[in-house]
């Protein structure tokens, strides 16, 4: 059983809210040719994570974000018009929609499907809730060029959502890149202890939640994921993830974590974290990012290091890459269809220049 369908039989075990608590949705899988491919329903607007929420995807986070777009008109036309666009959705009723192959992380690593498997995928969905916007989030062309060319030959839009760094494994460039080379040797010659999944005790578990929650809810966003700590209780027990850690010198005290999931040849880190008690010039983001990049060079897998930190990324050869929401309004009766069309038709037109400017 692959890692995926472990995730999606222990998401479907209890209410999602139970393991996230800002992703109050109804979740659901079926089987395609073999593989399970979860849906998320969500049927209405309740400020959820943008992993499960389009109008926090398009709207609330963005929002958020503004302060990151670097031309200063841009920053303020998009401020000023942040109120109108939300009005728009919430008349859109943009929530009300069903986000197919979405494993509630903040990048999926969905199947490669087959034009044939996406066309009953789409056929079942769009004839069971004709009310309902489809969407597949996570896609792009690099890692999963099938699915990008299937969702195109099923008149399904393709949105630009954010940028996402991927570090490819036949890539010799980033390996040889000085600063990757110099802060793998500070890495080794640390006092620092790696602490692989096995090694991990109940007590560093904690850490993880506290160090994660600390770092993506409390400083950064609100819309992020809230996992909560019996999540990563049971995704460590049923090792859907591979967890890491960095110990102090005496191997007492975690001072950074983060947590590997792998589908095929490709890696995300869904969880990262680490103590941020402790002075800067320690250095530990580096040392796990140092870590990360040295795991997947020696595995031999392309890297998707998400988004976020754009500057920090690109410096140590992360190839950026627009990452995809694709949505499906076909379906939809007219006015809504309409709607939103108009929505995402702006988004793509502007949105992909703006991502790639600002590194977002």
């Amino acid at each position: 059983m692959d890692r995926n369908d472990l995730l999606s039989r222990l998401l479907m075990s209890r209410e999602s809210s139970h393991w996230i608590r800002n992703a109050q949705i109804d979740f659901q899988y079926s089987r395609i040719s073999g593989k399970i491919l979860p849906a998320t329903i969500s049927k209405s607007d309740k400020k959820n994570s943008y992993i499960c929420s389009l109008k926090t995807a398009f709207y609330r986070y963005p929002k958020q974000e503004t302060s990151l777009i670097r031309n200063r008109i841009e920053r303020y036309l998009l401020r000023s018009a942040s109120l109108p666009i939300g009005m728009f959705l919430h008349m859109l009723k943009m929530d009300r929609h069903i986000s197919i192959g979405n494993w509630l992380q903040s990048t999926n690593l969905p199947p490669d499907l087959e034009k044939e498997d996406l066309r009953e995928i789409t056929q079942f969905y769009s004839d069971h809730y004709q009310n309902y916007l489809l969407t597949f989030r996570s896609v792009n062309q690099e890692t999963h060029p099938r699915l990008f060319l299937s969702l195109k030959e099923n008149s399904w839009q393709l949105i630009p959502a954010r940028q996402v760094y991927l570090y490819h494994r036949e890539d010799n460039k980033w390996k040889n890149k000085k600063i990757v080379i110099r802060e793998r040797k500070n890495l080794l010659n640390s006092d620092f202890v790696h602490v692989h999944h096995k090694d991990l005790l109940d007590s560093d578990l904690q850490q993880i939640h506290r160090q994660y929650t600390d770092l993506f809810i409390n400083k950064h966003s609100p819309f992020n994921p809230r996992i909560t700590l019996e999540y990563i209780k049971k995704l460590f027990e049923k090792k859907v993830f591979e967890f890491h850690g960095l110990k102090d010198p005496y191997g007492d005290k975690l001072i950074g974590h983060f947590a590997i999931f792998q589908i095929g040849k490709i890696m995300t880190i869904p969880l990262i974290g680490y103590d941020m008690s402790k002075e800067k010039e320690l250095g530990i983001y580096r040392m796990l990012f140092s870590l990360i990049l040295m795991i997947s060079e020696d595995r031999e897998l392309t890297l998707n290091m998400s988004s976020g930190a754009g500057n920090f990324k690109k410096i140590r050869g992360g190839k950026p890459v627009t990452e995809y929401t694709g949505v499906y309004t076909n379906h939809l009766p007219k006015i809504s269809k309409m709607g939103k069309e108009l929505f995402f038709s702006a988004v793509s037109k502007f949105g992909e220049g703006i991502l790639q400017k600002n590194e977002i």
